[in-house]
C-alpha cells in the first residue's frame, strides 16, 4: 500500500528511529499551525483535541469543531 503524498508511513518512522535519525514532531492546535508545520517539513504533526480548551478556553474538548 502506498502512503498518500505528504505522509510518513509508520514503517518509515520506525526505520528513522532504528537508524538514530532525529524525528521532528509538534502539536498543532489549529489549522494554521498545522499548515505551518507541514510547510516547514515537520515529520509528525499531532493534532491535539485539547486546542478548544487550552487555546480557546472552552469548557470541553467537544465544543470545538475540526475543519481543514
Amino acid at each position: 500500500m502506498t502512503a498518500p503524498s505528504g505522509t510518513l508511513p509508520i514503517e518509515k518512522l520506525a526505520q528513522l528511529k532504528q537508524a538514530g535519525t532525529p524525528i521532528v514532531m509538534i502539536t498543532a492546535y489549529d489549522v494554521v499551525s498545522g499548515r505551518v508545520a507541514e510547510a516547514a517539513g515537520v515529520d509528525v504533526v499531532l493534532v491535539g483535541d485539547s486546542g478548544g480548551t487550552v487555546v480557546l478556553g472552552y469548557p470541553s474538548t467537544r465544543d470545538g469543531a475540526s475543519r481543514s
